[in-house]
């Protein structure tokens, strides 16, 4: 069982890095699409910060940034997840290869792309004088969402096979979650709203990583609550996706 899921995870290891050199190959910016996506928001939320009322918010550049370039990881993971295993419906149908390597892999490029906000993040910080020590913490976090994130993409990719029409499901319901998620604004605690967003398991994701790379600290008892929760995705997803997997062929 462990030699397998090493040779799964070897593979889609390299799976991961082929696919997005290629991918970057093809586009005439490459891997510079990585960083203008969450710079262009950044800019425009940024210009337009007087009128969301704002002011009272620390650091507010930082605070923005990093909820853009956490929300855009989770994002990317989970919107590719729906469409991977009809993306690879020869490889499935033909081949004998595990389609849980295509839903890692899938993940795994999404890390290499967020490599490339942290470079946005990292200037960002330095430009408010804040320093980077947090991207040391922050990577505690970041680990925590991405078990997260994969959890999440065990469970759409069966839904994406199953249905051409799941994949703009999805992309409807991550546009509501952004709003839904305290990106750019700040909710007031003790409201009927406050309570509703913070049943989003995405706000206590950025909250945590605002908390790493702005104040520097992390408080153990939340970060092993995000663990806890990613754990907890993550196995549901897996044992969904292994149930519904043998149904992959006739799906697609």
């Amino acid at each position: 069982m462990l030699s397998k899921f090493k040779n799964n995870l070897r593979t889609a290891l390299f799976l991961s890095f082929v696919d997005f050199k290629l991918k970057n190959e093809r586009a005439y910016l490459g891997i510079f699409w990585y960083l203008l996506e969450p710079l262009f928001f950044f800019v425009a939320i940024m210009a337009i910060r007087g009128a969301l009322q704002v002011e009272s918010i620390e650091n507010y550049a930082v605070y923005l940034i990093t909820g853009l370039v956490m929300f855009n990881f989770f994002r990317n993971s989970t919107s590719t997840a729906a469409k991977v295993i009809r993306f690879r419906a020869q490889f499935i149908k033909s081949m004998r290869v595990s389609p849980t390597i295509f839903v890692i892999s899938n993940c795994l490029q999404s890390v290499y792309s967020h490599f490339f906000e942290i470079i946005i993040l990292s200037l960002i910080l330095l430009y408010y004088g804040l320093p980077l020590g947090g991207l040391f913490l922050y990577l505690a976090v970041f680990i925590a969402l991405l078990i997260f994130s994969l959890g999440v993409s065990f469970i759409v990719a069966p839904l994406g096979a199953f249905s051409d029409d799941f994949n703009n499901v999805w992309q409807l319901l991550l546009r509501v979650l952004f709003f839904l998620t305290p990106i750019f604004y700040k909710v007031s605690e003790n409201t009927s709203l406050a309570d509703t967003i913070n049943l989003n398991p995405l706000t206590h994701f950025i909250s945590l990583g605002r908390d790493a790379l702005i104040d520097m600290t992390l408080s153990s008892e939340k970060v092993l609550f995000l663990f806890l929760i990613s754990f907890a995705v993550l196995g549901f997803g897996v044992v969904f996706f292994n149930y519904l997997k043998k149904y992959f062929a006739e799906w697609i």
